[in-house]
């Protein structure tokens, strides 16, 4: 029980973490591709 509480709270951890990436990768957009260039 203990770890099915622990997964679903990281799973949810991961979810946000991916939401805010996308954001900031489409609020940048240019200065993404150039820095991966590098």
């Amino acid at each position: 029980m203990h770890l099915a509480v622990l997964f679903s709270g990281f799973m949810k951890w991961i979810k946000m973490s991916l939401y805010f990436a996308i954001i900031d990768f489409k609020k940048r957009g240019n200065s993404v591709v150039i820095f991966e260039r590098k």
